[in-house]
């Protein structure tokens, strides 16, 4: 259950870890069972022997077999992960709800934290609460989803310079529909056919029948190029961070910060009655999520 998470964060504000800082990196839309970690034939988090990839991360620290989002939707389910209660608890019953139980965020920062957040989701803008906690929060969506990563490291390049403790979270959305991904992503696990719009994911919840093998499986590969493009930016910000780490004389990102990869929902993708999405289901396509911390 995602809010198990709360209690990785709080453990944070304890005296023995507080010389690690706390990176959070969350994908929109991703369901477990489609990354190789937890048995998918593709390996869209790329391979356990490329440093900082999301395999790597994995392989360096723990993987959680079950993890559980509240509901299929982004703000329920953040809601669960920053206030470690569910949705009937802190108030964010739908995107269009807001959190107003006290956030994790909230906490770290009142005892001295940096933070920062920088997200894709438009559904996560300030006024639904979770922005409470975080000195800056920025809503990076559409094209600006590629200057998640950029926009934090230039938020940490001085805490990490003068060893300030602090708490960055970066969400990435592209996984959710449309699937749409960027070249070369979009010819990484299938070939030509139409796009993944949501007209068209639309149509085939209404009529099932015109879901065909094929189609199907052309569809998910453009989710799955979407989860790798997602998997390769944040290899890239981790990356940059331990660039970070050394050029300060710190030694690694590991030996300075503990990470924590995660997902607020997953996705149908056809599994049944041509339903593609999110929101309607509650199927463990959709609410079993990754979640690793190393």
């Amino acid at each position: 259950m995602l809010a198990a998470a709360a209690c990785v964060l709080s453990s944070c504000g304890h005296s023995a870890s507080k010389d690690f800082d706390l990176i959070l990196v969350s994908v929109d839309t991703l369901r477990a069972d489609h990354l190789g970690i937890y048995g998918a034939v593709r390996q869209p988090e790329g391979q356990t022997s490329d440093p900082f990839s999301l395999a790597w991360l994995a392989e360096q620290g723990l993987v959680w077999d079950s993890a559980w989002a509240p509901a299929g939707k982004t703000l329920p389910s953040l809601g669960t992960f920053w206030s470690g209660q569910f949705p009937l608890e802190h108030g964010g019953l739908s995107n269009k709800h807001s959190v107003h139980a006290p956030l994790e965020s909230e906490r770290l920062h009142q005892d001295g934290w940096k933070t920062a957040a920088r997200v894709a989701n438009r559904s996560l803008y300030p006024p639904n609460g979770l922005a409470r906690g975080f000195e800056t929060y920025e809503v990076l969506w559409g094209k600006r989803e590629k200057e998640i990563g950029s926009s934090l490291l230039q938020a940490t390049r001085p805490w990490v310079h003068q060893k300030e403790r602090f708490m960055v979270w970066g969400h990435w959305m592209a996984p959710h529909q449309p699937y749409d991904p960027p070249s070369p992503y979009d010819q990484q696990y299938t070939g030509s056919g139409p796009k993944g719009e949501n007209q068209l994911l639309a149509d085939l919840h209404r009529n099932p029948t015109r879901a065909t093998p094929e189609l199907r499986e052309h569809l998910l590969g453009l989710y799955d190029g979407e989860v790798a493009w997602s998997a390769n930016a944040i290899q890239s910000f981790l990356e940059g961070l331990d660039a970070q780490y050394q050029a300060s004389g710190r030694g690694s990102l590991l030996e300075n910060a503990r990470v924590v990869f995660f997902s607020d929902h997953g996705e149908e993708l056809g599994d049944r009655f041509g339903y593609f999405m999110h929101a309607k289901s509650l199927y463990s396509g959709v609410i079993r999520v990754p979640m690793v911390m190393a």
